[in-house]
């Protein structure tokens, strides 16, 4: 007789699991803004209702072939600490005992990034009302509250329960002249964040219907010919151009700083195949300061190509992709720099027609949306404390509006022949890809929003 020494965790045990994470509480104190303390508080309340309802929906969901319930179940939990932390770690650094002589301002900062949310707004990828929450009507996302700190937190950029955004800004672009560097680290993160929870408006280049851009993008790029380098990075790629048209010259900079350091926002453990190249960055900025007709344009390319003329010559490998033609996957080689080069910039031209397409008619009045942040009255979406696991209808409808997202993406994918099955239109097969899109959750339980960390 053999004994199965595996332990087998039963509903009981991931329920108890499930009840820690509901009396983790994080001190935001007295001493932070009414701001800071406002949404910290919405984000705390929401990450335990949001994820004990999305914990139950995947818990009670058949999973694929290959994946298990218990891995869907840890994957929510780990998010959830992960969360949890972060909040604490931003409210330490807000409150009455914060260190001091970062030598930031952070409320500068604060009102850097709700200006470059502004904007995002304008280029129509957000609601301009934070206190919107998504319906099957209107599933365009409301308006981040962001709240800058230092250090990147790239396990909390996407946070679906709630409009509140954690903006960390590294230690490399802090403290530079005029916080120039900072500034654009910011509008660059919120470029990466508007590019997963930001929407392609209807009839936009003709295509038709509201998608979620991280959808509409991956399928616009391929229908384009784009290599499978550049689908796989086409979220640094936005928030590149997104930042090159909000900061001009400074997000250059930035870029430039991350080129001659080969820094990355990515951990070394990690695929490098979801992240450009550091050294062909900068290409993205030069095009698009082409494209807005910067006027010192030639001395700008003279100087960026004198500064980086050896990193050029020993880069080796700029992608892991040869381009073998319109719609084609491509097959790993080594690429020169011109080659990455080219595609590269045509990508970005690309991205910029999109955003400058799905720019609204009249933007957003921003001194109102200035006056509703200093009310502090964020509460999108919040559960009852008292019963944080109850089905909030909102939520339920979040779901089912999920669900509707990746249909539509699937259909337009196999009407555009990008997909050879259409999935839309048999439930068996779509199941399986919803369960992994559920837990997926729009990139939150994930290390960070690039595919990594994440579906096994």
């Amino acid at each position: 007789m053999s004994t199965n020494y595996l332990p087998q965790s039963d509903d009981t045990t991931w329920k108890k699991r499930l009840e820690l994470t509901q009396n983790i509480s994080v001190n935001i104190g007295t001493g932070a803004s009414g701001q800071v303390a406002s949404a910290l508080g919405v984000m705390l309340k929401n990450v335990r209702g949001f994820s004990a309802l999305f914990f139950h929906q995947v818990k009670s969901s058949e999973p694929p072939v290959g994946t298990t319930r218990a891995f869907a179940l840890n994957a929510i939990l780990n998010q959830i600490g992960a969360d949890l932390a972060a909040a604490t770690w931003v409210a330490a650094q807000r409150g009455a005992d914060a260190p001091t002589g970062l030598g930031v301002d952070w409320a500068m900062l604060d009102a850097h990034a709700r200006m470059m949310v502004n904007r995002a707004v304008d280029f129509g990828l957000f609601g301009a009302d934070h206190n919107h929450i998504p319906t099957k009507s209107k599933a365009i996302e409301p308006r981040p509250v962001p709240i800058t700190c230092a250090g990147r937190l790239p396990a909390t950029r996407i946070i679906p329960y709630c409009p509140v955004a954690l903006v960390g800004v590294p230690m490399y672009a802090m403290n530079g002249q005029d916080d120039a560097l900072a500034r654009a680290y910011v509008a660059r993160e919120i470029g990466r964040m508007a590019f997963w929870k930001g929407t392609w408006r209807d009839d936009v280049l003709e295509w038709y219907g509201d998608t979620k851009m991280m959808h509409r993008m991956n399928v616009f790029l391929r229908a384009k010919g784009y290599s499978q380098w550049i689908i796989d990075t086409a979220a640094t790629l936005f928030s590149d151009v997104f930042a090159a048209l909000t900061m001009g010259k400074a997000g250059l900079d930035l870029a430039l700083t991350q080129a001659q350091t080969h820094a990355t926002d990515r951990f070394y453990a990690e695929d490098q195949r979801y992240e450009l190249n550091a050294i062909l960055r900068p290409e993205i900025y030069i095009r698009v300061l082409e494209l807005m007709g910067e006027a010192e344009i030639g001395k700008i390319k003279a100087d960026v190509g004198n500064r980086l003329q050896d990193a050029y010559a020993n880069a080796g490998q700029f992608t892991p992709y040869q381009s073998n033609g319109a719609g084609g996957s491509g097959t790993y080689a080594n690429v020169s720099y011109q080659a990455a080069r080219n595609e590269l910039r045509g990508a970005a031209e690309a991205v910029y027609e999109v955003l400058q397409a799905n720019k609204l008619q009249a933007t957003a009045d921003h001194a109102i949306i200035e006056a509703q942040y200093a009310t502090n009255t964020i509460a999108w979406g919040e559960w009852d404390a008292a019963q944080p696991w109850a089905d909030d209808p909102d939520w339920t409808e979040w779901f089912d509006i999920l669900e509707r997202d990746e249909r539509q993406r699937l259909k337009e994918a196999f009407d555009r022949k990008v997909l050879d099955k259409n999935y839309h239109a048999n439930n068996d097969d779509f199941a399986p890809i919803y369960w992994r899109k559920l837990l997926y959750a729009r990139g939150w339980v994930m290390e960070s929003p690039e595919n990594t960390g994440g579906m096994p």
